[in-house]
């Protein structure tokens, strides 16, 4: 997949040839690598992972191209863990994914991202992959062979129904809510006494024209995507956080030049992330498809987070996670959610 200078690379990359520099007849080989995400070239972060194939373009000289791969988790309901499998095989040379998915194969640094109701809002969670834990976090990937470049923010999850609302802990006992594949997603529904299942796109569209599934756990801006219907604008589980990563054997066939050219890539990413994705919840697109936003009363509320507090226990187990979430509690200057238009709410009888 991957070749470093003076090499040629191809492989996902299509048929591309190596680039030559000009003038003096000496020729310079293009340095190509491939990124695999799970999202398409329509989703929220799609401008922040062509940026960083910009950048990486840019501070190289144009000796150096990042190949974007869309959609490039396969069909399966495990579409964030094929692309960890992907990089580890050689088949990609960075992923980026969600941080969730990493603790299905062991690594649990980032376990922290996804404590309930523990981040409510933007402001908090740039707090977060600000400060040194952000690197402390994707230092958790070294064991499993991978290297962590950077983690960025995305939107916030919520509860979101097809049928009804899911607003309170009666909704939500018994109800089969799709989650992304993640062990710490899974025991907050857990908690809550609803059924997590893992489905892909076309099964999560399967699944709900046959009756079997109630909800989904997803960010209010991609709801409309699965043709939802009621999204409780004040349940916000957690952010989702997006991951940049590497195999350690990549970057070893990488000069340290290049190596150093894909960290500034990276960090410079993440300011353009900060600014490019909205503070606030879009929920124009949801309301416009005809959604509802729903609010959960404030006992409901008080009830839904009272019952995730189970999931703290396993978590706080592990000496790190219990580090990570008091430090993001320490950062934390109130307790208010991402704000969403009124234009189409409507207060949970």
């Amino acid at each position: 997949m991957l070749a470093a200078a003076p090499v040629a690379c191809s492989g996902q990359g299509g048929d591309e040839k190596p680039a030559s520099t000009g003038g003096t007849g000496a020729s310079e080989a293009l340095t190509r690598l491939t990124i695999g995400t799970v999202d398409g070239s329509d989703f929220p972060d799609a401008p922040i992972v062509e940026y960083f194939e910009e950048q990486v373009e840019k501070l190289s000289g144009d000796q150096m191209r990042i190949v974007v791969l869309w959609d490039a988790g396969g069909e399966g309901a495990n579409f964030e863990p094929a692309i960890i499998d992907r990089v580890r095989d050689g088949d990609l040379d960075l992923g980026w994914i969600g941080s969730r998915a990493f603790d299905t194969i062991g690594v649990t640094s980032f376990q922290a991202l996804q404590a309930p109701f523990l981040i409510q809002n933007r402001s908090h969670l740039d707090e977060v992959l600000t400060s040194p834990m952000a690197e402390e976090m994707l230092t958790g990937l070294t064991d499993a062979g991978l290297t962590g470049l950077g983690l960025y923010p995305d939107h916030f999850r919520h509860p979101v129904g097809f049928e009804a609302p899911l607003a309170s802990l009666k909704d939500l006992q018994g109800a089969t809510i799709r989650v992304p594949t993640s062990n710490a997603a899974d025991a907050l529904m857990r908690s809550l006494g609803a059924k997590p299942i893992h489905l892909s796109g076309s099964g999560v569209d399967a699944a709900r024209k046959s009756g079997k599934l109630d909800g989904i756990e997803v960010s209010i801006a991609l709801a409309p995507n699965f043709d939802a219907s009621f999204a409780t604008s004040n349940i916000v589980f957690y952010p989702r956080v997006n991951t940049l990563f590497s195999s350690e054997e990549v970057l070893d066939r990488l000069t340290s030049e290049q190596q150093d050219i894909l960290r500034k890539a990276a960090e410079a990413t993440l300011a353009f992330a900060l600014e490019e994705i909205p503070a606030d919840a879009d929920a124009s697109a949801f309301c416009e498809a005809g959604g509802t936003l729903v609010a959960a009363k404030d006992r409901d509320l008080a009830s839904i987070e009272a019952a995730a507090r189970k999931v703290y226990t396993n978590l706080e187990a592990d000496p790190q996670t219990k580090s990570f979430i008091d430090q993001i509690e320490a950062l934390k200057e109130n307790d208010a959610i991402t704000e969403v238009p009124s234009s189409c709410r409507r207060v949970r009888p």
